[in-house]
């Protein structure tokens, strides 16, 4: 008898590649940003552009929105990996405080 196997079709990339972004401010009192992310079509499949609205009130959210999908550090990444990594180079740096007596 002949042995019978189970057709499947190809498995599809659901990957999306950011091509690039816009930024664009809101015009009037309520301000703010829209944000749109725009992918590449590779011709199998089209991704339609994504949409996010920030407030005038949300500028550490939109920074935080911006570094995850341009995968860029920020002011306060930046400054942790900018601390001294052990007690020598601590002690060799010099105090930033005021030191009253």
């Amino acid at each position: 008898m002949a042995e019978m196997k189970e057709a499947k079709a190809p498995e599809k990339r659901s990957y999306k590649k950011l091509h690039h972004v816009e930024i664009e401010p809101v015009k009037g009192e309520n301000g703010g940003h829209v944000v749109t992310h725009h992918y590449h079509s590779d011709g199998m499949a089209y991704h339609k552009p994504e949409t996010h609205i920030f407030g005038k009130e949300d500028g550490p959210e939109l920074m935080a929105h911006l570094q995850k999908h341009l995968k860029i550090q920020g002011e306060a990444q930046a400054e942790e990996k900018a601390e001294p990594e052990n007690e020598m180079e601590a002690a060799s740096e010099p105090a930033t405080e005021d030191v009253n007596a």
